[in-house]
């Protein structure tokens, strides 16, 4: 139970961290 709860976590934060950059990548261009 915990080890999935962290794993989804740390899938959460890859895809949250991805987003962020893309998103500011198009703001900057």
């Amino acid at each position: 139970m915990i080890a999935t709860m962290f794993r989804w976590g740390v899938i959460l934060g890859i895809i949250g961290f991805v987003g962020g950059v893309r998103r500011a990548n198009h703001f900057r261009a």
